[in-house]
């Protein structure tokens, strides 16, 4: 393998692990804009002086239109119909980012990387049949999981100032309620943690070791 800033090395497997905007797929697997597809929303993030910020509580702004921001950007999630070509294999976001900021993509990336390692090492290290094995076991979870993205975006990002109200309104609601009511309803209305809690996941044994280097 070659880098841009270090001398070549030689890798028995590549996990490209590196994000939405992976540059392992894009050498891979070609160009972002083949896989990417916009959900309706944007994200925009930008620092705030220390005295906006408080233990314990979170402050946030929702508006209609899009406004200055430090970073900004289109929150898109990814369908690809292979993970892995060769000795190369992608994890998390750079494979099926769900969609940023509208939940489950770490989530998704630590189930994805748990389902990999066990994988190589059921089959002994053998790429050839740990990477399919790992796809088939990550399709239905990732399928569920561009779902809630959808609806999420759909939730949290308001089209007009009516449904601004409604949002501030039903957040103020839920922050008022005790813990344990609220824990409820948060489980009850969000889509996204259904799907995440119902995951299910083999239990590979830890005495299996991946063999090669």
């Amino acid at each position: 393998m070659r880098f841009e800033q270090a001398p070549p090395r030689r890798f028995d497997l590549v996990v490209g692990a590196d994000g939405l905007h992976s540059d392992v797929r894009r050498l891979v697997f070609g160009e972002e804009s083949r896989f990417s597809a916009f959900i309706g929303a944007y994200l925009g993030v930008l620092p705030l002086p220390e005295a906006f910020g408080r233990d314990g509580e979170m402050l946030m702004h929702v508006g209609v239109g899009r406004t200055p921001a430090f970073y900004f950007g289109s929150i898109s999630r990814l369908r690809m119909d292979t993970w892995s070509r060769g000795r190369v294999t992608l994890v998390g976001d750079a494979g099926y980012c769900p969609g940023p900021a509208v939940g489950g993509s770490t989530g998704l990336a630590v189930v994805g990387a748990y389902v990999l390692a066990g994988e190589l090492a059921r089959a002994g290290g053998d790429h050839e049949r740990a990477f399919p094995a790992y796809e088939r076991a990550m399709a239905g979870h990732v399928r569920g999981s561009r779902a809630a993205a959808l609806s999420a975006a759909k939730t949290l990002v308001p089209t007009s100032r009516l449904g601004v109200s409604g949002l501030a309104q039903g957040i103020r609601l839920i922050s008022a309620l005790p813990s344990g009511p609220r824990r409820a309803l948060l489980r009850l209305t969000a889509k996204s943690g259904r799907v995440y809690e119902s995951m299910t996941l083999d239990d590979y044994p830890s005495s299996l070791k991946a063999s090669g280097s």
